[in-house]
């Protein structure tokens, strides 16, 4: 993540968060007990940063898989061979206890944490900013925090959390598409998407805007489709 002068990244796969000088790449800081960041977002002078605790067990598994593909005959080179090691590898991967923290990103100081059951079950890439409120997924609640002081404010079970913008908070599946109320979780509005399976949600142009995939009607190409895109009027979903 790029802001300002500085830029905000993990150097490895199991690396903590480096501030590097944008300009020079110089590293200035690196941030305590960040170990295993998977996600970073930064918003007002906040980094908010999921991290996935780095065992033992995850480190010696990345160490066999990275041992065999220096094997000239590896049996990673294929696809039948390699499935057992890559999902022994995948196993310990979700093995990890995950937490988000919030960090001052002028000083590096820890804000506040969610871990433990407040953040089991984070759904990827759901992590999200806006205003004085942060968002994020927890199994099948979306759940608004405080951004100064991580106090919950609400919780609503929902479809995959898709997109936070000041119209509200985007949840969608293959069937519906909902609009939570920034302030209380409330659903404002909900239709269908015209989707069987729905892979992305933005806001471009005036238009609310979810793409995936419809039925493929005939025998040949991929098995989801086409990839299609439902334009909503995002104050109305009509």
């Amino acid at each position: 993540v790029a802001v300002g002068d500085r830029v905000y990244a993990t150097l490895g796969l199991y690396a903590p968060v480096s501030v590097l000088d944008a300009a020079t790449g110089e590293t200035l800081q690196v941030l305590e007990n960040t170990e295993g960041t998977e996600e970073i977002v930064c918003h007002q002078g906040t980094l908010l940063v999921a991290v996935r605790g780095v065992s033992q067990d995850r480190k010696e598994e990345f160490s066999r898989l990275t041992g065999l593909m220096k094997q000239e005959d590896s049996p990673l080179f294929d696809r039948d061979s390699a499935e057992p090691f890559v999902q022994r590898f995948r196993d310990s991967e979700r093995r990890g206890e995950v937490a988000i923290q919030a960090i001052d990103a002028q000083t590096g100081s820890l804000l506040w944490k969610k871990d433990g059951s407040d953040a089991a079950g984070l759904r990827t890439l759901t992590l999200s900013a806006l205003g004085d409120r942060v968002f994020y997924q927890r199994g099948r609640d979306v759940v608004c925090l405080e951004r100064g002081t991580g106090r919950q404010v609400w919780t609503a079970a929902a479809a995959p959390l898709r997109l936070v913008w000041n119209g509200g908070v985007v949840c969608a599946d293959g069937q519906t598409c909902t609009v939570l109320s920034l302030k209380t979780g409330e659903p404002r509005r909900s239709q269908g998407t015209r989707l069987s399976e729905v892979r992305d949600a933005f806001v471009a142009g005036g238009s609310l805007w979810v793409g995936g995939f419809k039925p493929f009607p005939a025998k040949r190409g991929p098995a989801w489709g086409p990839y299609f895109v439902t334009q909503f009027h995002p104050a109305t979903g009509e």
